[in-house]
C-alpha cells in the first residue's frame, strides 16, 4: 500500500511537470520569432526554471495549486448507541516513516524531458512525443535556431520549431569537418638529377589547431634525412614543376605547383624568379630598343640586315635582323619612312606677338599628324620699286622628325611695283620725298668737303651731274 502511495504521488509529480512543460512550450512557441527554451532547472524552492535562448528566465511551482472547499453533506442518522468495549491492550510503537521523494532536478538532453528525484531515481520523457496540434508526420520544420554551434571537435545543438503548431524539437547536429588553410601549409621538397623526388605537405586544421593532416610523394629508391620511411600519410599529393623563362616583357620563375583531396587544396611554391631582360641594345653607333618599331631613316646609324626587300611604306612593318655589337642578333620590326608635307592650314605661320610657329606635316599615306615649333624664325618686310615686287616674308627654322635641322618660308603677303621707287647702288630712293644732304651722302658715299651729288630721275634711269657746290 505504501509502495502504490509513492508511485501515485511521483505519477502527479510527473503528470505536472508534463503539463507545465507543455504550457512553457506553448508560451515560447507564440510567434516564428519568439526566443525558444535554452535550458530547464528545479531551483531550491522546488520551482521550475526556464531559460530561454534570448537569456530571460521564468519559473513555474511544481505543486499543483489548493482546490476550492467542498460543500459540506447532509446530516447523517443517528446510530444505535454500541455497547460499551473492554479496554483493548496497548498496542506496539509504530515504525519510522520513509523519508519523502521529491523532484532534485529536470533537464532536458537528446530529445528527453530527464526529472531526478531526491532518492537519485531517474524518469525520462520524450520531448518529440508531445505534440501541440500536429501529428507526428505532419510537422513542417522551417525555423531552425542553432543552440550551442557545432564545431569540428564537438557536436552541437539544434532547435526545430514547426511552423504550423508551433511545436519545438531539440537535435543533437554532426560535427563540422576540419579545415585546412593551403597558404599556411608546410612543404617540403627535394630534387634528384633536375627532378622532384620527394614532396611533402602537412596542414593544421585552421579551427582546432589540432589536427594534422600529411600529404607525401617519394620516388622510388629515393633516400634522403628528410624522408622518414614509417611516417604515417594521409594521401598522395599531385603536382607539376614548371619552369617560365623571362621576356623582355614579363618575368619569369620556376615553380612547384601542388594540389591535394582532388584540388581542395592547393598551392604554389616559387623555387625561383627571373628578371625581365633587356630590351635596349648597342649597334652600330646608336642604342636600339628591340620592342619598338623604326623607320628605315631612323635605323641609319645600326647594324640592319632586311631578310627580303626594305619596307616600302609607313603603314606595314617587316621584320628584319638587328646586328648588336656584343649580344647577337634580335629581330625587330621596321617600315619604310613617312612622305611628311608641311599643312599650312594646320600649321601656324602667321604668328601674333610672342606666339611660336607650328608647323604641322601630315603623312601622305598614313595620314599620321607630326606637330613640331619652329626653333628660331623672322618676318621680313621688303619694298617693292619699280623694278621688282615687294612682300612680307617668314622664315623659320625647325629640327625634322628624324632630328635633322631644316629651313622653311612663307611668304605672308606681296606688294605690286612702284613707279616712284627706285634702287640706286642697292639703296631704295622714293622719289616722292625731298632728299637732304645727308641723304644724298649716304646714296653716294659723298665725303664731307666733297662735290655733293644733285640726281635727277628719269623712268629707271638715274643719271649724275656734279654741280661744284661748297660747303
Amino acid at each position: 500500500m505504501e509502495k502504490k502511495s509513492i508511485w501515485a504521488k511521483l505519477l502527479v509529480v510527473i503528470m505536472a511537470l508534463c503539463c507545465t512543460f507543455a504550457l512553457v512550450l506553448g508560451v515560447a512557441s507564440c510567434g516564428g520569432s519568439e526566443p525558444t527554451i535554452k535550458s530547464v532547472s528545479v531551483d531550491d524552492n522546488g520551482k521550475m526554471v526556464v531559460t530561454y535562448t534570448d537569456d530571460s528566465v521564468k519559473s513555474f511551482d511544481l505543486k499543483g495549486a489548493k482546490g476550492d472547499k467542498g460543500d459540506k453533506g447532509d446530516k447523517g442518522e443517528t446510530g444505535a448507541a454500541g455497547q460499551d468495549g473492554a479496554t483493548g491492550a496497548t498496542g506496539a510503537a509504530g515504525q519510522d516513516g520513509k523519508d519523502g521523494v521529491g523532484v532534485k532536478d529536470v533537464k532536458v538532453v537528446d530529445g528527453y524531458l530527464v526529472v531526478t528525484l531526491t532518492d537519485n531515481n531517474e524518469y525520462k520523457l520524450s520531448l518529440n512525443g508531445i505534440s501541440l496540434g500536429c501529428a507526428a508526420d505532419e510537422h513542417d520544420w522551417k525555423a531552425v535556431t542553432i543552440g550551442d554551434p557545432a564545431t569540428c571537435t564537438n557536436a552541437g545543438t539544434a532547435i526545430w520549431v514547426c511552423s504550423k503548431c508551433k511545436l519545438s524539437e531539440i537535435h543533437e547536429t554532426d560535427k563540422l569537418p576540419h579545415h585546412y588553410n593551403a597558404e599556411d601549409a608546410h612543404i617540403a621538397y627535394a630534387f634528384d638529377n633536375n627532378n622532384i623526388a620527394f614532396l611533402r605537405v602537412e596542414m593544421v586544421c585552421d579551427m582546432c589547431n589540432e589536427e594534422t593532416v600529411v600529404y607525401r610523394y617519394l620516388a622510388e629508391g629515393f633516400e634522403s634525412d628528410l624522408v622518414d620511411p614509417d611516417e604515417e600519410v594521409d594521401g598522395t599529393v599531385d603536382f607539376e614543376y614548371k619552369v617560365v623563362p623571362a621576356t623582355i616583357e614579363t618575368a619569369g620563375g620556376a615553380y612547384l605547383n601542388w594540389s591535394v583531396e582532388n584540388g581542395a587544396y592547393k598551392g604554389v611554391v616559387v623555387l625561383a624568379t627571373y628578371p625581365v631582360l633587356p630590351h635596349v641594345y648597342e649597334s652600330g653607333d646608336m642604342m636600339v630598343d628591340i620592342t619598338k618599331t623604326y623607320t628605315v631613316s631612323e635605323l641609319a646609324d645600326a647594324h640592319v640586315i632586311y631578310f627580303a626587300n626594305k619596307p616600302t611604306v609607313c603603314t606595314e612593318a617587316v621584320e628584319a635582323g638587328l646586328q648588336t655589337n656584343s649580344e647577337g642578333m634580335f629581330i625587330i620590326k621596321v617600315k619604310a619612312d613617312h612622305e611628311y608635307e608641311l599643312n599650312e592650314e594646320k600649321s601656324n605661320l602667321n604668328p601674333a606677338e610672342n606666339e611660336d610657329v607650328e608647323l604641322v606635316f601630315v603623312c601622305k599615306n598614313c595620314k599620321e599628324e607630326l606637330k613640331i615649333k619652329a626653333t628660331k624664325y623672322e618676318i621680313k618686310d621688303v619694298q617693292a620699286t619699280c623694278a621688282a615686287e615687294g612682300n612680307k616674308t617668314l622664315y623659320y627654322t625647325y629640327f625634322d622628325a628624324y632630328g635633322v635641322e631644316q629651313k622653311g618660308s612663307k611668304v605672308l603677303a606681296t606688294y605690286a611695283k612702284s613707279e616712284t621707287t627706285h634702287y640706286y647702288n642697292d639703296i631704295v630712293i622714293d622719289t616722292t620725298k625731298n632728299l637732304t644732304f645727308g641723304e644724298i651722302d649716304a646714296i653716294f658715299g659723298a665725303e664731307e668737303g666733297e662735290d655733293r651729288a644733285i640726281t635727277i630721275f628719269n623712268k629707271n634711269t638715274i643719271t649724275c651731274a656734279k654741280a661744284g657746290l661748297g660747303e
